[in-house]
């Protein structure tokens, strides 16, 4: 049982560290990977937010970096959340970007446990802050960036890291959810196939929001091949995919299929049909290559969001799609997780239907 697993090298309050509610026994390790089985479960306050730091693990700078913890008793449902915060691959997208950043954590939308239409009352959550400008997919810790200088794009290493003690700590998991909102949605289908190998055959969701996995007609193959050369990707997340992902510079939706394909896996894409802030973001990558991409029009966005859900391949790949008709960016940690509908349904419906094994298209 998780329940008594929590254990912690440091903590610094998010939210008050009471004794009162610590957990008094040790949790059971049977079934823990052999990876992870020397890893110690973190310790910490139930039903409030705990920083952990994390030795080794790092944002681009070189500063520390960690996660936040936040458990319910008897829940055997562990909720990971991947942060946003764009990425560095250029000047002007490094100046946009968190190179550090202390504690965070979660507090509205998927993490309010105090509204009943919330499907992740009841889960074990785990909020993973953002600092590495890599989606969270690098392994280039001696990175550099011209007119940036040195860069740790280490986001998918420090994953690992975090992965062995949530692992330790939730050694009796029945279903884990990989979520993460704009460079976070990113994150959750660029690791989806890594965390759901780390914990074996537990049952999976990804639900990328703001941050879809597209083609080249909106994420040029000179972009790809930019992230894939600077973060190191052949080495992470691509090694993950292995032959099937073949086209090195057309791979994310061979990505997000290569996951799909899992039997125990689940998908769900949360995005906005006319994204501003994907469409502008998409379309400075074009610009940082050399020669410059050219700019795509929202209707090709639109186009790339339909393909998505046409290969996805809706129930019989256990996917769905939820497509806001809207320019809004990032929907799953706001009020707004409880107020939008489209179509009559509920986001909040649709992603209970998609957590209970039920796969609906919503939207445009």
């Amino acid at each position: 049982m998780v329940t008594s697993a929590l254990g912690l090298g440091a903590c610094l309050a998010l939210a008050a560290c009471s004794s009162d509610d610590a957990p008094q026994e040790t949790a059971a390790q049977e079934n823990v990977p052999s990876a992870v089985a020397a890893a110690s479960p973190i310790q910490a306050p139930a039903r409030t937010w705990t920083w952990v730091d994390f030795p080794g693990a790092r944002c681009r700078d070189g500063s520390g970096t960690g996660i936040g913890v936040n458990w319910v008793p008897g829940s055997k449902k562990v909720l990971i959340y991947l942060d946003s915060g764009g990425a560095c691959f250029s000047k002007w997208s490094c100046d946009n970007n968190r190179a550090n950043g202390g504690p965070r954590s979660g507090n509205d939308g998927i993490f309010n446990r105090g509204n009943s239409a919330n499907p992740f009352a009841d889960y074990n959550q785990v909020f993973v802050p953002y600092c590495t400008g890599d989606w969270h997919a690098g392994n280039r810790p001696q990175g550099n960036v011209p007119g940036v200088g040195p860069q740790q794009f280490v986001g998918y290493t420090n994953l690992d890291l975090f992965l062995d003690r949530i692992i330790a700590t939730f050694p009796d998991a029945s279903q884990v959810v990989l979520t993460g909102s704009s460079a976070g949605g990113l994150g959750a289908f660029y690791n989806a196939s890594h965390v759901a190998r780390r914990f074996g055959n537990v049952p999976m969701v990804a639900i990328p929001d703001s941050g879809p996995p597209t083609p080249t007609r909106t994420a040029p193959a000179c972009f790809q091949d930019l992230m894939r050369q600077l973060w190191n990707l052949d080495a992470t997340v691509l090694a993950d995919c292995g032959g099937d992902c073949p086209k090195k510079s057309d791979f994310l939706v061979d990505l997000t299929m290569h996951y799909a394909r899992g039997a125990n896996h689940r998908t769900g894409i949360v995005n906005a049909y006319d994204d501003a802030v994907d469409i502008e973001w998409y379309n400075m990558g074009g610009q940082a290559c050399s020669p410059p991409a050219a700019r795509f029009s929202t209707a090709d966005w639109e186009a790339s969001l339909r393909d998505l859900r046409q290969t996805g391949g809706g129930a019989r790949n256990r996917f769905a799609t939820y497509y806001v008709p809207s320019t809004g960016h990032v929907w799953l940690v706001g009020g707004q997780f409880f107020s939008t509908s489209v179509g009559g349904t509920r986001m909040t419906d649709w992603t209970r239907d998609l957590l209970n094994g039920t796969f609906r298209d919503v939207g445009p």
